[in-house]
């Protein structure tokens, strides 16, 4: 083997002298070499012995304790005992259903709109009170006027009127005059 070595995928490992030594002449010899966890494991527990703390290896790696958690869970039984059974259905009776009530009333308390729907019908639905002409003389009267906001308010009546999802639930039954008061409960 040469010095100059014209492949540069091999190497020598160590020049010395004007002999190469490889890894191959490394494993024969007593000084083979230790790893680097056994360096530091042979370091630290000879090092902290010159400084008389009395420390070893094993007492400077870091430990954890897990904390135990305890789990609220529900139990695979009833937390109670069942004394009776009172009835079974098929399905929920209407009485057991939960129920909205829209109810309008004008300020004389004259019922405008009444209506109640179940509750698992709207959820999650867009639920919208809005305005319609209460005749169709009312809604000729905002036509001529190029629309509602262009109408003079005295001039017509409106009627509130439900609607869930773009549908038309109740129209209540009289109007009011724009701007007038009315309780929705």
């Amino acid at each position: 083997m040469t010095d100059d070595i014209s492949e540069p995928s091999i190497k020598p490992a160590y020049k010395g002298g004007d002999k190469v030594v490889t890894d191959d002449d490394l494993k024969d010899t007593e000084y083979a070499p230790i790893s680097e966890l056994e360096y530091v494991r042979s370091y630290l527990n000879t090092e902290p012995g010159t400084l008389n703390s009395g420390l070893t290896y094993d007492d400077l790696l870091m430990t954890r304790t897990l904390i135990p958690e305890v789990m609220n869970i529900l139990p695979a039984s009833m937390q109670y005992v069942q004394k009776t059974i009172t009835s079974e259905y098929t399905e929920i009776p209407d009485e057991l259903m939960h129920k909205v009530r829209f109810r309008a009333t004008d300020t004389n308390d004259s019922e405008l709109l009444n209506s109640e729907l179940r509750t698992f019908k709207l959820s999650n639905q867009k639920i919208t009170i809005t305005y319609e002409p209460e005749t169709v003389e009312d809604q000729e009267i905002i036509n001529s006027y190029g629309g509602l906001d262009n109408t003079p308010s005295y001039l017509v009546s409106l009627r509130p009127a439900l609607i869930v999802n773009g549908e038309r639930i109740v129209i209540a039954r009289d109007g009011l005059p724009m701007g007038a008061d009315y309780k929705l409960a």
